[in-house]
């Protein structure tokens, strides 16, 4: 790889990655889990257990000592770990590109840039989304090495399948391999050892959810329905587009031999798409890459291996077609727009970081309420998405070092106004529940309400809220509580 592919690919990971590396409190279902952190009391990582992410729970009891042992706040590391681990990804998709679909330099390194513009990656903000980065890091690696280092791979291939929509995945990669390899001499063999591998696969994927539990406290967390089948619908659609774009552009061409790579290029795609999206679908989630101020992006994950792919094709067609220049301009321009798109998601996330801040800010510049149920009322303005009740119960731990209130969030009844009877319905459960809420020392029936009032703020971001959220410049905002 020369100097210019290697600063260019520098140049776009700290354009695409940086924000990443900003945050330094938690977000969404991480904030819950970070009071582990402050208590050394392992109850609250009780739900990643019960969900069977048993590496995400590795990964909080290593940084907890490290943070131990240094100092340094808890999220820079899983910061870090996010951004190296989309790194990772990158790297791995350029060999596996290079090696599997035996594309060219330029063209796998297009596919390897287009896994740091993701335009998803905004979801690594929240902590407990760095072990599922994480995960897939160590599935691309195990694919990798499969054959050449087969006792690195399958230890790294078995780690990574604790995010289990992997196994999905697997059988797509396992499908890929068949497809870019099979002769018709070879067909049977090797139409008989893929579906060994995959009923292996399925085994293994029954053995391990009889010990792991999958369904959360529920019960019926992950669980298969067809609330999602308009998605195969429309996965369908997208197939027979694709075939048929094949046959019109290179089906009817006279050169067979690159007609039949294009068919295996795209059948490829299929296979990693299908699979890549089938684990979500099949318990109603829906692919959602322009869902900007949720964390739901998370169920697109791992598309992020099919898009690398696409990508390739993309550049390779461009290039045989229209040649190298025109290529590099309409593959910068799709590289742009997916940065742009990513941003998006970063802003939302700033906003919601911001938000908090200033409610811990405005909470320290009133009266301590009493302890008991606060109600608290966006004015002006819409709140960020997914801010819970217990990321509200931190704010008030961090202005107050104490979790002696049982507070409204902002997520399932939006800009609606809790009564005393809401919040009673909310917390009506055992003092166990009303820790996990962070609310563990609150006592009493005290009830009493504020109207949490900005000036100029929009919950979908600004790209200048990175500045004030670091430096922690609210002037413009004007945030204040007003009781009611």
């Amino acid at each position: 790889m020369n100097k210019t592919a290697t600063l260019t690919i520098a140049f776009v990971a700290l354009v695409a990655l940086f924000p990443l590396l900003l945050p330094q409190w938690y977000l969404f279902d991480s904030e819950g889990h970070a009071m582990f952190f402050h208590t050394q009391d392992k109850d609250y990582l009780e739900d990643i257990v019960l969900h069977g992410w048993h590496v995400m729970y590795g990964l909080f009891l290593a940084i907890n000592e490290l943070w131990v042992a240094t100092g340094i706040a808890p999220q820079m590391f899983f910061n870090a770990l996010g951004v190296i681990s989309v790194l990772g990804i990158s790297r791995e998709a350029y060999v596996y590109l290079r090696e599997r679909f035996d594309f060219s330099e330029s063209s796998a390194m297009i596919g390897a840039l287009g896994v740091l513009v993701f335009p998803v990656w905004h979801v690594l903000m929240s902590a407990v989304f760095t072990s599922h980065a994480l995960c897939i890091w160590l599935f691309m690696i195990a694919v990798n090495q499969w054959r050449k280092r087969p006792l690195l791979a399958l230890p790294l291939f078995l780690v990574s399948l604790n995010l289990f929509s992997l196994f999905a995945l697997a059988v797509g990669v396992a499908g890929v391999e068949f497809l870019m390899t099979v002769r018709r001499e070879t067909f049977a063999r090797q139409a008989v050892r893929t579906v060994a591998f995959c009923a292996v696969l399925v085994a293994l994927y029954l053995v391990a959810t009889s010990f792991i539990s999958v369904h959360g406290h529920s019960g019926d967390y992950n669980t298969f329905n067809t609330d999602r089948i308009v998605s195969f619908v429309n996965f369908g659609l997208m197939a027979c587009g694709m075939l048929g774009a094949w046959y019109f552009l290179f089906g009817r061409a006279g050169d067979k031999a690159r007609s039949e790579r294009m068919l295996r290029l795209v059948l490829a795609f299929l296979s990693l798409s299908f699979f890549a999206g089938l684990a979500y679908w099949a318990v109603g989630r829906p692919m959602r890459f322009l869902a900007f101020g949720s964390f739901t992006g998370r169920h697109a994950m791992l598309t992020v291996i099919p898009f690398a792919l696409l990508l390739a094709m993309g550049a390779e067609c461009l290039r045989t077609r229209w040649g190298a220049t025109m290529m590099r301009y309409a593959m910068g321009v799709v590289l742009a727009v997916s940065v742009v798109v990513l941003y998006q998601g970063y802003d939302h996330k700033a906003a919601a970081l911001l938000f908090k801040d200033m409610l811990v800010h405005s909470l320290r510049q009133v009266e301590t309420p009493p302890s008991g149920y606060v109600s608290i009322a966006e004015s002006g303005y819409k709140a960020p998405r997914h801010v819970h009740h217990f990321s509200i119960n931190m704010c008030f731990f961090r202005a107050y070092g104490r979790g002696e209130w049982m507070a409204n969030g902002f997520w399932a009844r939006r800009g609606h106004v809790y009564s005393h009877e809401d919040l009673v319905k909310i917390y009506d459960g055992p003092q166990r529940s009303k820790k996990l809420s962070l609310a563990f020392e609150a006592t009493g029936d005290a009830f009493t309400r504020y109207d949490f009032v900005l000036d100029n703020y929009h919950q979908e971001g600004r790209p200048w809220y990175w500045y004030n959220y670091l430096f922690n410049d609210y002037a413009s905002f004007n945030p204040r509580l007003v009781r009611q």
